[in-house]
């Protein structure tokens, strides 16, 4: 996970903690002491509103404090809140590119498969 999200571990570091991110890399884990272990427990604790939370929940980084007038609003208004439909389309929209994705990799999978049959019925 941690490989897959670095932008979002270096804002959260930098935003929550006040570390900088580049000091995993450097001898003895930099002046903040960033080894592996440290990064990991740091992740850990970060509140809900971060953003390798969201990334890695596929969320919107949203406070507690903003999720209660989310609900508030709903419970006034009874719809649902325009921020829950904008989350539900993005998923649809993730959905079907991964659809396409498959669909793609099906494909040319077929088409490997026709090459290797034409290849053999011409020798």
């Amino acid at each position: 996970m941690v490989a897959l999200h670095p932008l979002e571990i270096e804002r959260d570091l930098q935003r929550f903690y006040r570390i900088d991110y580049r000091d995993r890399w450097r001898p003895g884990g930099g002046t903040s002491q960033l080894t592996y272990r440290r990064l990991l427990v740091l992740l850990d604790g970060l509140p809900a509103e971060s953003e390798f939370r969201a990334a890695v929940l596929d969320v919107s980084p949203v406070s507690r404090i903003e999720l209660r007038l989310v609900e508030l609003w709903e419970s006034w208004a009874g719809k649902a809140h325009p921020v829950r439909n904008t989350e539900e389309q993005q998923r649809e929209r993730a959905d079907a590119a991964e659809e396409k994705q498959e669909f793609e990799r099906q494909r040319e999978a077929a088409r490997e498969r026709n090459r290797a049959a034409l290849a053999a019925r011409n020798r």
